[in-house]
This record gives C-alpha cells, structure tokens and sequence, in this order.
C-alpha cells in the first residue's frame, strides 16, 4: 500500500538554475520511460571501450579542481574531507558518460576510505535483484566479465562499464561492500506507459512508499517530458510516478543498509545529478527514512554556460559543488567567500535546501 507524505519543499530561485537542473534531468527522464539500454549510451558497437585506463585512481581523467560550498567559500580537498567527518550518507553525482565525474566520485571514495575503511558504496547503475553478482565480484570470486554478464550490464544500464572500471575494482581490492540500489527496468517502464494499477499484486508489493508533495520537482520533469515525451503514448502523471518510484527505491534501500545491525558508519551514493541535485531525488527521500545526516556533491565542468559558480552555488543544488577546469587559472582561489552571511543566513536566490528537510 502506498503513503503520500508531506515535507517542506524547496523552491528554485530563478529561470537559470531551474534549466540548469531540467537540462541534467533529460536523460535520466528518458531512460524511464524508453527502457534503460536504449536511452544510453555505451561502448563501441564491438563491445570494446574507446577508453583507455585512467589508473587505479583514475588520475588520467582528473582536471584542475576546487570545491565549492553554498556560501561560496573555497576548500582545498584536504578541507573538504574534514567537513565530511562524521556524515553517514555522501551522495557523489555524475553526467553518466562523463570520465572527469568519475574521477571526482573515485577521489570522493578514495578520501572518505582513508579516514574511514568501514565505508560501503552505492550504486544507482545496479538493480536490486542482481546484488549477489556485486557481492561476489567484491569478494573475488568472479572476474569482471562474468560480473557484467550476470548483473546484465549492458542491457541494463548500457554505459561504458570502463568509465566505472577504476571504482569497481577500487572497492574490490579493499573489500568496500557494493550496494545495488536501483529498482527493475521492467517495472518502471510498466508503470510509465500503463500506471502502477497495472502491476501485478506481487510486484505492487515491492513498492516503496511515495511522496508526491514536491511540486518544484514535479515541474521540473513536467517540463522535460513536455519537451521529449508528449507523443500521446503515456500519460505524465503515469511517468512522473515512474521516476519518483527511481528515486524512492534507491532511497529506501540506501535507508536500508544505514539502518541495519553494524551499519557502516558512512555510505557514498554514486548517482545521476537529476537524482542528486537540490536534494530532490534520493537524498530527502532516504533522510526521511532516517539515513542522515548527508551531503550532497556535484562536479560540475567550468564553461561559458556555467561561469558564475557563486549564483549556481547559492541556488541550493548541492552542499558542495566540484569545480572543474582545464585551466587552473580559471578556477575561484581557495578561502572565505568575500561577502559570507551571517549564520542561519540565506542569500535571496537561495532555496529552502536539506537542511531545512531533514536534520543533517
């Protein structure tokens, strides 16, 4: 039986930051709606990668950095793995065929493991029913191919498995526990195309419980299907509760994992931005099942559509933007934001973010 629970939500500042987050969301949306393999893309059509290995750090595909608080300061990396101390869930994002954002989430895993080898990572590119091929590849007794055929890599998620090669093999070689967080391909296309009353008893049974109550959120995938997926063939509130059951499985089982006996003390969540951003997709929708305090990190690549790092920071969309150049020069200098508010403070622009939704 499905809930609907209400929270206090958060708006978005402006015009610019929503089609920032609408922009991001697109491929996401999509890949609800057209089944998962087809909306992505992945490697050559011969099955090899056009990747070559990054390292086991994936320094190859690391660029300049620094990172960016809410209230505009900078951190060196060292800075910001001190602030991380002692939050139990980070949710790292990524643009999926991105390998500079894969460097970042390695470097995030890599940070928080040296302070904490208790860690476990969760993944969005993995369904539930295929967590025993994550186990045993961890412990080593599979080789990566037997991995990606039994977990249906390619079908299911379709992206290049190499852009994720140095992570999975990261936490292979320090035995860091692999968590399949993402809900069936068949079921959300169901629901997508027909609705949640044309599933079966036993599969409604799977089903978390829903908040619908965001209506910020609900606008912003109205807009994307508005532009991409008013053909007539599927209705938008059958699609829009496709995506929330996206978000609300990988919610529930991050909530899950945090909550059991010998939980580990801190969980990194490896998902798309559109489930990251602004908190909207997994991030409150775990906090209300308990898994905080959290934060939110969001790699973003320095150009001229995004320059203003401090109005993209202030509008709330993540706890800490990664900021990517390949200039160095072109990156904002390390320190105190010049102007910082008082504390409690909130610019204009900026929305009611988690912190107001969950205790952090």
């Amino acid at each position: 039986m499905l809930r609907f629970i209400k929270l206090q939500r958060p708006t978005i500042s402006g015009p610019t930051t929503r089609l920032r987050l609408t922009s991001v969301l697109a491929l996401s949306i999509l890949a609800v709606g057209l089944g998962t393999a087809c909306a992505h893309r992945g490697p050559s059509p011969h099955g090899r990668s056009r990747l070559q290995d990054p390292g086991p750090l994936a320094q190859a595909w690391r660029l300049p950095s620094r990172c960016v608080k809410a209230d505009g300061a900078v951190l060196t990396e060292s800075q910001l793995f001190q602030e991380l101390a002692g939050t139990r869930v980070v949710y790292v994002a990524e643009q999926h065929a991105s390998p500079h954002d894969h460097a970042v989430q390695m470097q995030v895993i890599h940070g928080l493991h040296q302070q904490d080898p208790s860690m476990i990572i969760g993944l969005e590119m993995v369904k539930r029913p295929y967590q025993p091929w994550l186990d045993r590849y961890v412990a080593g007794e599979i080789d990566e191919e037997t991995f990606l055929k039994g977990a249906e890599w390619r079908r299911r998620w379709g992206f290049d498995f190499a852009l994720y090669r140095p992570i999975l093999r990261y936490a292979r070689d320090n035995r860091i526990p692999l968590v399949a967080l993402n809900i069936k391909d068949e079921i959300t296309r169901q629901v997508a195309r027909q609705g949640i009353e044309s599933l079966s008893p036993d599969d409604r049974a799977l089903l978390p419980e829903i908040d619908f109550e965001n209506t910020d959120h609900r606008a912003m995938v109205r807009s994307v299907f508005d532009r991409h997926m008013s053909d007539g063939k599927m209705t938008f509130d059958n699609f829009y509760t496709a995506q929330l059951l996206w978000d609300e499985t990988m919610a529930t089982e991050a909530a899950r994992v945090m909550s059991a006996d010998r939980a580990p003390r801190v969980m990194v969540v490896l998902a798309g931005s559109g489930h990251v951003r602004y908190g909207y997709g997994i991030p409150t929708r775990a906090a209300r099942r308990g898994a905080t305090p959290f934060k939110t990190i969001v790699p973003i690549l320095l150009d001229k559509e995004n320059a203003s790092i401090a109005e993209l920071a202030g509008s709330g969309v993540a706890d800490y933007l990664w900021v990517m150049s390949g200039d160095d020069e072109n990156l904002p200098r390390v320190g105190p934001h010049p102007h910082p508010r008082e504390p409690g403070s909130r610019p204009a622009s900026q929305p009611t973010t988690t912190a107001a939704i969950a205790p952090r």
